[in-house]
C-alpha cells in the first residue's frame, strides 16, 4: 500500500500546484460548514528554507513520530498518543487525543508513509528528495473510534521536499493538507471525492487577481476638493460592490460557516493576500444593528488594533463620518518596530427595506461597506523611506438570511429566526520595504495581514455579547 499511496501523492500534488514561481511563498486556503453540520478545511502551499532536504525531511520525520509533545506544548491542547507508534520503516500510525483549552475531546487516527531519495540527477531530484502522505483510518479494531465521547477529526495530507536552482539558494516544501472534523471525511488520496470547495467555481473562478472594485484615487490639499472627489465616487463604488458581491457569494447556505484565502509573493516582492468570508452572528438583533458597530468600528480603528493585536497604531487624520465616508489615514508600529502606514476610504450605506423594494438574497434591508485605497494623498503623502505601505480594499455586506436548515445542541431543534450574516471579501498588497528591514520584521508583515479582520469579528461579538 505504501508505494501506490506514495506515488498518488505526489501525482496528485503535481496536478494540484498553481503555476506560480515555487521559490515564492503561497498559500490557499478553502473552509466551509457542509449540510450535516462537519466542518472542512484544506490549504495547499510553498515553503521556502535554507536547510538541505535531508535536514528537513529529519526534522519532519521526528516531529510526526512525537507529534503529541508538540501539539501538547505549543498549541496548549494536552495531547496523548493511544497508540506504540511500532510500525515498518517509513510508515508512522499516529493515533490521538486531544483535549482543548474549552474542554472539549478530539480523536484522530492518521497513518503516515514517507520515503526520502537520495539526489538523482535522471529524475530531477539531484539534491535529495521527500515526501510525505498522511491519510486517515476508516475503522480500527483495536483503537475504536469514541463518537458519542470525542469529536472526530480525519486528516490527509501530502507534503514534497525538493530543491530549486540556486539563484534562490532555498529549498522548497510542497504541502496539501486537508481535513474534516465529523464523519464523512473527502480526503484527497485514494478516495473518489474530489478536493473542491463546493461553491460551484473552483479555486480559478472564486479567488481573483488583481481587485475589481479599484478606482484611482487622488486627493488635494483642499478640503472641499477632497470632500467632492469622495462624494462623487460614493455611488460607483456602492454599486460595483453590490453587483461584485452578487456574483461573489458562494451557492452555499448563507447561514454556515465558510472561508477562503489565498496568499502569494508577488514579482516585485509585494505580498498579497485575498481573503472571502461568511460569518453569522446568532446573537444580533438586526441588520442595523451589525452595520452601525462596523462603522463604529472602523471609525475608532487605531484602538481597536492597538489594543487587540498589540500593534501601536495612531490616526493622522480627523476620522470623520462624513454622509457614509470615512477616511482611515494609520500609521502602526510591529512588535519588531517596523512602521506600517495605510491610507484607506470607507464609504459605507444602509439600504432600509421597509421603504424600498427587496434587492438580492436574504431580507430585504442590508448594510454595504465598501474599502479603496488612496493612490495620493497631497495632505498625507506616503512616506515610503521610513514605512511599508499597505493597500487595502473590501467589500463587506450584511444581510438577515433564514437558515437552510434548523441547527440542534443536545438533539434540541433551534427555531428558525432569521440570522444576520457578514460576507466579507479583502484584499491585502504589502509593499515590498523601499527601505532596510530585518527579515523578521518582514515575515511579521506578511505573516499578520489578516489580524485587522480578526479583530474586527472579535470586537463585534464582544459588542453583541449580553453585558452581565
Amino acid at each position: 500500500m505504501k508505494n501506490k499511496v506514495l506515488e498518488d501523492g505526489a501525482k496528485f500534488l503535481r496536478d494540484r500546484l498553481p503555476c506560480v514561481d515555487p521559490c515564492k511563498p503561497m498559500r490557499e486556503d478553502h473552509g466551509y460548514e457542509v449540510s450535516n453540520g462537519d466542518f472542512y478545511a484544506s490549504y495547499i502551499c510553498t515553503m521556502q528554507f535554507e536547510n538541505s532536504v535531508k535536514e528537513v525531511y529529519d526534522i519532519l520525520l521526528g516531529y510526526f513520530s512525537s507529534i503529541e509533545i508538540s501539539v501538547s506544548e505549543k498549541l496548549g491542547n494536552i495531547t496523548v498518543r493511544e497508540d506504540d507508534d511500532s510500525m515498518a520503516p517509513g510508515i508512522t500510525t499516529n493515533r490521538m487525543v486531544s483535549t482543548t483549552i474549552g474542554g472539549l475531546r478530539m480523536e484522530s487516527n492518521t497513518v503516515y508513509f514517507s520515503r526520502y531519495d537520495e539526489g538523482d540527477e535522471e529524475v530531477g531530484h539531484q539534491n535529495g528528495y521527500g515526501i510525505f502522505v498522511a491519510d486517515y483510518v476508516d475503522e480500527d479494531e483495536l483503537n475504536p473510534y469514541h463518537p458519542h465521547e470525542r469529536i472526530r477529526r480525519d486528516f490527509s495530507t501530502v507534503l514534497e521536499l525538493t530543491s530549486y536552482p540556486i539563484k534562490h539558494g532555498l529549498l522548497a516544501m510542497n504541502r496539501y493538507l486537508a481535513g474534516l472534523d465529523g464523519d464523512d471525511a473527502t480526503p484527497p488520496i485514494g478516495r473518489s471525492a474530489r478536493l473542491t470547495a463546493p461553491n460551484g467555481g473552483g479555486p480559478d473562478a472564486t479567488i481573483q487577481s488583481g481587485s475589481p472594485l479599484q478606482d484611482v484615487i487622488y486627493l488635494t490639499n483642499d478640503e472641499q476638493s477632497r470632500r467632492d472627489t469622495l462624494e462623487a465616487l460614493k455611488p460607483r463604488k456602492l454599486e460595483k460592490a453590490l453587483r461584485f458581491m452578487k456574483i461573489r457569494r458562494p451557492k452555499l447556505d448563507p447561514c454556515n460557516t465558510m472561508g477562503e484565502e489565498r496568499r502569494y509573493e508577488a514579482e516585485n516582492g509585494d505580498f498579497c493576500s485575498t481573503r472571502f468570508t461568511v460569518t453569522q452572528f446568532e446573537e444580533a438583533r438586526s441588520v442595523k444593528q451589525v452595520f452601525d458597530l462596523l462603522l463604529f468600528y472602523f471609525c475608532n480603528i487605531e484602538i481597536s488594533v492597538s489594543e487587540k493585536i498589540g500593534h501601536i497604531t495612531i490616526r493622522e487624520d480627523d476620522g470623520d463620518d462624513d454622509k457614509g465616508i470615512v477616511q482611515n489615514r494609520l500609521v502602526s508600529t510591529t512588535h519588531k518596530h517596523v512602521k506600517m502606514e495605510s491610507n484607506t476610504v470607507m464609504f459605507s450605506h444602509y439600504y432600509d427595506g421597509s421603504i424600498g423594494k427587496r434587492n438580492g438574497p436574504g431580507d430585504s434591508s442590508y448594510g454595504l461597506i465598501v474599502a479603496d485605497f488612496v493612490d495620493e494623498d497631497e495632505r498625507h503623502p506616503y512616506l515610503p523611506d521610513q514605512r511599508v505601505r499597505r493597500d487595502v480594499n473590501a467589500v463587506l455586506e450584511i444581510r438577515a438570511f433564514i437558515p437552510q436548515r434548523p441547527k440542534s445542541v443536545a438533539g434540541e431543534l433551534s427555531s428558525r429566526k432569521p440570522v444576520i450574516v457578514l460576507s466579507r471579501w479583502v484584499q491585502n498588497r504589502m509593499h515590498y520595504p523601499c527601505f532596510p528591514v530585518c527579515t523578521d520584521g518582514w515575515y511579521e508583515l506578511r505573516n499578520n495581514m489578516d489580524l485587522w479582520g480578526r479583530a474586527l469579528h472579535r470586537t463585534i461579538v464582544e459588542n453583541l455579547r449580553p453585558r452581565s
